[in-house]
């Protein structure tokens, strides 16, 4: 798994919060200091996809962000074909500040074609490190 984490800078949750409708900063909690927030970002290996009736899920491993508390995450399917006739890939399951999971449906052959045209989860989780 390719990952990264770093601090970003406020004006970019600023953004964030505006464009998404979710306030990541709370001004009357000092544990939810702006400085605290972090950004986490990586992608799958294409073979770590499970089975799950034809269709497909995975579980993402975000540990090393160290967030202290359940991030935001986006999600969007890679992949060499048929990736885009997808349903499921920006739905996240299961979500704590430690993992997620993403089930991938498609007309019951997810599982095959995830395998067989090597697609990966690509991720970006904002949440608090301190």
């Amino acid at each position: 798994m390719s990952s990264i984490c770093y601090p970003v800078l406020g004006v970019v949750f600023l953004l964030l919060g505006l464009t998404s409708g979710y306030n990541l900063v709370d001004k009357g909690d000092p544990a939810h200091h702006p400085s605290c927030l972090t950004l986490c970002s990586g992608s799958t290996p294409p073979d770590t996809w499970s089975e799950y009736g034809g269709n497909a899920y995975v579980d993402v491993d975000i540990k090393f962000c160290k967030f202290v508390t359940v991030p935001v995450v986006t999600t969007s399917l890679r992949g060499e074909s048929q990736h885009w006739l997808t349903r499921g890939a920006g739905s996240i399951y299961n979500i704590n500040n430690h993992s997620f999971r993403v089930y991938v449906e498609k007309d019951n052959q997810a599982y095959t074609e995830a395998r067989l045209y090597q697609w990966s989860l690509q991720y970006t989780a904002v949440g608090y490190i301190c």
